[in-house]
């Protein structure tokens, strides 16, 4: 939700989260450690070019969560497993 509304995002690296988030393009990706965490928040207040760099790549990522092309395609995914 916070990447639909073009808000950089700290999230850490666990499930398919790698697929949603880009390290330092879409926001920043780290292992579940307190000092990471610490440098992420740190760099997000510090660093203005990365936070405007990470909101311009926010722009159109919408168009990858688009609700109707994720129905049709686990739709396909299950029309080819029972055709198996």
């Amino acid at each position: 939700q916070a990447l639909i509304l073009q808000k950089p995002t700290i999230a850490t690296e666990t499930g398919d989260v790698s697929k949603m988030i880009k390290n330092r393009e879409t926001g920043f990706l780290i292992e579940y450690d307190p000092d990471e965490m610490h440098l992420a928040m740190k760099t997000f207040l510090s660093d203005e070019a990365l936070v405007s760099e990470i909101k311009n790549n926010l722009q159109h990522i919408e168009k990858q969560f688009d609700n109707k092309k994720i129905f049709e395609s686990v739709e396909s995914m299950i029309f080819e497993l029972l055709e198996k």
